[in-house]
């Protein structure tokens, strides 16, 4: 399949400087008949407190909320995904049950319904420590679960927006 699909770029056929040419891995894993299979990301993640003093940042003894949108950039819809908020932090506790996003389509994207977001509480947590969550997703057509890493500050840098990461 790699060669078959490579694109030659010298003389024609199999030489010693290229071999068979560039691999093209898409049209490689397509004439080896391989299944195409959603490939999703993270597009955004925002979060709100919920309940607590008002400021805007994440402290002990107060509960927030957080939407998250995921795209899906693979071939075909990522039918039955359901996202999994899982806190990292000590002092931190999701208190959402995992959320069903149904079928997001290829090149896609879907929100966590409004009425359901994710939600933590923080009991805990030492000043400054950011909060690190995991989001795990899984599909009908994937048997492996999508893992994104979300961090998210407890303080606000003078000067600067507040501001939270994650990865895709």
């Amino acid at each position: 399949a790699l060669t078959g699909a490579a694109i030659d770029i010298h003389a024609p056929g199999w030489d010693r400087d290229s071999g068979a040419g560039i691999v093209m891995p898409l049209a490689s894993l397509q004439a080896a008949g391989a299944p195409a299979i959603p490939a999703l990301v993270l597009q955004s993640v925002a979060k709100a407190e919920v309940h607590g003093n008002g400021n805007g940042l994440a402290e002990a003894g107060e509960d927030w909320r957080v939407d998250i949108t995921l795209g899906n950039t693979g071939g075909i819809a990522a039918a039955g995904a359901v996202a999994t908020l899982i806190a990292h932090t000590p002092g931190v506790a999701v208190t959402s049950a995992p959320i069903a996003y149904g079928s997001i389509a290829a090149n896609g994207s879907a929100a966590n319904p409004p009425a359901t977001p994710f939600r933590f509480s923080i009991f805990d947590i030492v000043c400054g420590q950011d909060l690190d969550f995991t989001l795990s997703v899984t599909t009908a057509a994937s048997p492996l679960a999508h893992v994104f890493p979300i961090r998210i500050p407890t303080v606000l840098v003078t000067g600067s927006p507040q501001t939270f990461s994650y990865t895709g």
